[in-house]
């Protein structure tokens, strides 16, 4: 056991995990993040590149840096893709797909998503299959595409109705009833 505590694998998850579990200023996460991401790449352990290049292109989205976010999430996902690693590819696509809406670029978007889903289905991957059209819903809302974005919103709801994430299908439900209003569908919202 002492073994596997010291490996430097088993090391870079906990700090990634601590992370998580820690209240941290914006600067230190960012810091600490990019120090996982480099002692991840000097023991050239690419799931964990991938996993932590990943987190932390959504942490500098989440602060505003946009092109710090962009250059991290491509490079997870050009790793994802050379070592086929299609569940972590998906995640950095999904950071790549909102940088794309916050650039208005809506279609590439819904490209990104289509695509997204596609793998999700072939990973069997309802959970985040059902995040995936959800977001999908919503785009179509922003665009006006009510029908779609009602189908869309449907099978998020469907594909969370036996998950353990019930606060997610909560929230969908909620996203479902604010697009049937819309649409002018009163009762079934």
């Amino acid at each position: 056991v002492e073994d596997l505590d010291a490996s430097p694998e088993w090391r870079l998850r906990f700090d990634l995990s601590r992370l998580h579990s820690e209240q941290n200023p914006e600067g230190d996460v960012s810091r600490q993040l990019q120090g996982v991401v480099e002692r991840a790449e000097a023991l050239s352990e690419t799931r964990l590149i991938i996993v932590a290049g990943t987190q932390l292109a959504r942490h500098l989205l989440s602060v505003g840096d946009w092109s710090g976010s962009q250059r991290y999430a491509d490079r997870a996902a050009a790793l994802a893709e050379e070592h086929q690693h299609r569940d972590l590819l998906v995640r950095a696509a999904r950071v790549q797909e909102v940088l794309l809406r916050r650039h208005r670029r809506y279609q590439p978007s819904i490209n990104l998503l289509r695509w997204c889903l596609g793998v999700c289905r072939s990973l069997a991957d309802d959970q985040y299959g059902a995040r995936v059209y959800a977001v999908l819903g919503l785009v179509y809302m922003d665009l006006g595409r009510l029908d779609e974005a009602i189908e869309h919103l449907e099978q998020s709801v469907k594909a969370l109705r036996d998950s353990p994430d019930q606060m997610g299908r909560v929230v969908q439900l909620g996203n479902l009833a604010l697009v049937l209003g819309r649409a002018g569908h009163v009762r079934r919202a």
